[in-house]
């Protein structure tokens, strides 16, 4: 391994740091909070769904700033930055004794997850591996499932013993204590690539070959790669969310629900390595469309559980395929280098994840109204299964545009 190799593996190691401590966690742990805030403020479904959906709102408008400002600044910077924002959110929350305080609180929290996650991430890991980044997006996306799986659990233990206010309280400690130091010592961008080290010393976006701004969200292959993210974030992200009170509704204790969430998300952590390696050696395209498929398929089984006579051979299913589909949407990501080209890659990335999280903020509001309305989660749960199979249906669509690996000749160069 060449010592250039090693310092991109090192950047890559200080997102999987960061991914843990502020992404996986303040997503993996929403769910935990659901049930102790309706009893404690006897607030319903709906209504505790707003945290999430608050954070996700938030979230996606942070998404552009981060890509505009990762195509301009030092990285370590921006995540820093938004470990920094997110610890504050939750120390604040702990001490909120409103909804409209508490969902501030989370959406402070979703605009600096989008800092410190996935597309600084995505841009950072293209400038230092290319086309090929699969791989190395998907170890920086672990991080993620990582919080998943551990931090339900611990959460669930504090708040089952201190109360939910000192569980928020201890969810900063390791964004501040943590995530922070590691993502300012560590983070580094490629001069090779486009994305230096400084800003001074940034090569300019003429070099790179691709689109611009402007001309990429004119093509069909944008809005396709937009529309199967935003679809399939929107089946999914309310089942991630409403996992842990799903199974809690049908008789599984809140211990062995968070145990449960967390291993399927240790199968997520596990399925966005291989869904890396193989789309790094067989195409990213491919790749995503048969984790959109497998997700579709995981969400009928999950209903599976609750039926007596399936219900320990439905969930041993369900675990795996959920667990390996769930990096679908990042590789989507590749596929947009691969489409538009890098010359713009933070900012187009940053619009991208800006539309998937309107995925994110919508699906669990969708699934807490249609439970609240219903009184079970059927028929989210199948809708959440049919918006899958349609990502995967738009994802197949998507190929390369025109002078996507090319570059782009300047009117002032013309004029010479």
């Amino acid at each position: 391994m060449s010592d250039r190799q090693r310092q991109g593996w090192l950047v890559i190691t200080a997102f999987v740091v960061s991914e843990i401590t502020v992404y996986g966690t303040s997503m993996g742990t929403t769910g935990v909070f659901i049930t102790p805030l309706i009893r404690y403020f006897h607030w319903n479904h709906e209504q505790v769904s707003r945290i999430a959906s608050a954070w996700a709102l938030l979230y996606g408008l942070g998404c552009p700033v981060a890509g505009w400002l990762v195509d301009r600044i030092n990285a370590r910077w921006i995540v820093a930055s938004g470990c920094a924002l997110a610890g504050l959110g939750y120390l604040m929350a702990s001490q909120i004794g409103t909804l409209e305080g508490l969902v501030a609180c989370y959406a402070l929290v979703g605009f600096g997850t989008a800092l410190s996650a996935d597309t600084v991430l995505m841009a950072v890991a293209v400038s230092w591996f290319g086309e090929r980044s699969a791989l190395a997006i998907g170890i920086g996306a672990a991080g993620r499932s990582i919080g998943l799986a551990t931090g339900p659990s611990w959460v669930t233990w504090v708040v089952m013993h201190y109360g939910w206010r000192v569980g928020m309280a201890a969810i900063a400690l390791p964004m501040l204590g943590l995530g922070l130091p590691v993502s300012l010592l560590l983070i580094r961008k490629s001069a090779s690539q486009g994305y230096a080290a400084e800003p001074q010393a940034q090569a300019a976006p003429a070099q790179l070959p691709g689109l611009e701004v402007l001309p990429a969200l004119g093509t069909i292959a944008f809005w396709l790669i937009v529309s199967s993210n935003l679809i399939y974030s929107s089946g999914t992200t309310g089942t991630v969310l409403h996992l842990i009170p799903y199974l809690i509704s049908i008789a599984f204790t809140p211990a062995a629900a968070a145990a449960i969430f967390g291993v399927q998300a240790t199968f997520a952590g596990i399925g966005h390595l291989v869904l890396g390696w193989l789309a790094d050696r067989y195409g990213a395209k491919p790749t995503a469309v048969a984790a959109f498929a497998m997700a579709a398929v995981a969400t009928m089984l999950l209903l599976g559980v609750a039926n007596p006579r399936m219900g320990a051979f439905a969930l041993v299913l369900f675990i795996p395929l959920w667990g390996f589909s769930f990096g679908g949407d990042t590789l989507m990501s590749v596929v947009l280098v691969q489409s538009l080209g890098r010359r713009r890659y933070g900012t187009l990335a940053g619009i991208l994840n800006a539309f998937n999280s309107i995925g994110h903020m919508g699906g669990p509001l969708l699934i807490g109204m249609m439970y609240d309305l219903s009184g079970n989660y059927r028929s989210a749960f199948l809708t959440g299964a049919g918006l899958a199979s349609v990502a995967a249906i738009a994802g197949s669509l998507v190929f390369p545009v025109k002078g996507h690996d090319q570059v782009q000749v300047e009117a002032s160069a013309l004029a010479v």
